[in-house]
C-alpha cells in the first residue's frame, strides 16, 4: 500500500515505517491515519516478526504536531483531533503482539516522543533529543 506521509518497507521479516515529512517530520492528521494503517498492515502480515519506526531525513525522528494542522481551529476542534487521530493510532501501536522498536535520531518532540513511548523499545542515537515542549505553553501532552 502507498502512503502519503510514510515510507513502508519490508526487509526479511522486519517491517520498517519511516515518517516521511522531512526535514523535521511533523505530525498531522494524515500522518496519524497513515501510521495507523501501516501498523495494521504490518501487524496482519504473518511474514513480519517485528516493526521498526523511524524518521526519514537527517534532522528528526518526529518533531511533533504540525501547527498548520490546528491553526485557526477552535479548542473543541483541536481536542477532537487530539482524541481521534493520535489516540486511535497509539492504541493500535501499543496493542499489537509484535515487538515494536523506535529508532530515534535528532528531535523526538511532542507526538514524535509519544510515538517512541508507544513502542516496546527505543534505540536512540547520540544526537537524539526527547521532549514534550507543549508543557512550557501550559498545554498537556496530547496522549
Amino acid at each position: 500500500m502507498d502512503y502519503e506521509t510514510l515510507i513502508v518497507e519490508k526487509e526479511d521479516n522486519v517491517g520498517i515505517i519511516k515518517l516521511n515529512r522531512p526535514p523535521f517530520n511533523p505530525l498531522n492528521t494524515q500522518t496519524y491515519l497513515d501510521l495507523y494503517d501501516a501498523v495494521c498492515e504490518l501487524d496482519s502480515d504473518s511474514a513480519i516478526g517485528a516493526i521498526i519506526i523511524t524518521g526519514n531525513g537527517e534532522k528528526a525522528f518526529g518533531a511533533g504536531l504540525d501547527i498548520k494542522d490546528v491553526m485557526g481551529k477552535s479548542v473543541v476542534d483541536v481536542l477532537d483531533f487530539a482524541w481521534k487521530a493520535p489516540r486511535r493510532t497509539f492504541d493500535k501501536l501499543t496493542g499489537i503482539n509484535k515487538p515494536t522498536i523506535a529508532a530515534v535520531f535528532g528531535l523526538a518532540l511532542g507526538g514524535g516522543c509519544e510515538i517512541a513511548l508507544c513502542c516496546d523499545m527505543r534505540i536512540a542515537s547520540e544526537d537524539a533529543v526527547f521532549g514534550l515542549p507543549e508543557i512550557t505553553l501550559g498545554i498537556m501532552p496530547g496522549s
